[in-house]
């Protein structure tokens, strides 16, 4: 499974034959199978995006995030069509106790420190001693 960054300007995405097709005018520039894509990120300028494409996308349960012009993210295209179990996972996410939200919310926060220390320390330049299993973060 692999996650397809578009950030090149001026490309147009379809589908076809099973196929996410990447082109530039009329030259196809690649194409990835639809079964291998867990997830597009549309950031480049001017990208022109098929509705056959979008509605394939969300069938076979494959977000879309469209990004900005600094390559923030600025909204996903969720696909509505799945599981039940999905539906039922986010409803209760929003119907989630304050208290239960907090907690989630902090071991997020741990997980993403814990990897950021991991990142700065596989460079060499800075190894911060964390331990986020005794709270002292």
């Amino acid at each position: 499974m692999q996650i397809v960054e578009i950030s090149g300007d001026n490309r147009f995405l379809s589908v076809k034959r099973g196929f996410l097709v990447i082109s530039e005018g009329k030259n196809k520039l690649g194409e990835v199978p639809l079964d291998m894509v867990c997830g597009v990120i549309g950031a480049g300028h001017g990208l022109i995006l098929s509705q056959s494409m979008l509605v394939r996308l969300a069938e076979n349960g494959i977000p879309y995030v469209v990004c900005d012009n600094s390559f923030s993210p600025v909204s996903v295209t969720w696909p509505l069509v799945g599981h039940h179990a999905q539906s039922s996972t986010i409803k209760n996410q929003i119907n989630a106790k304050k208290p239960l939200k907090k907690r989630l919310w902090q071991t997020i926060i741990k997980a993403k420190i814990r990897m950021q220390s991991f990142a700065l320390g596989s460079t060499c330049i800075f190894r911060p001693n964390l331990n986020t299993d005794s709270g002292s973060i």
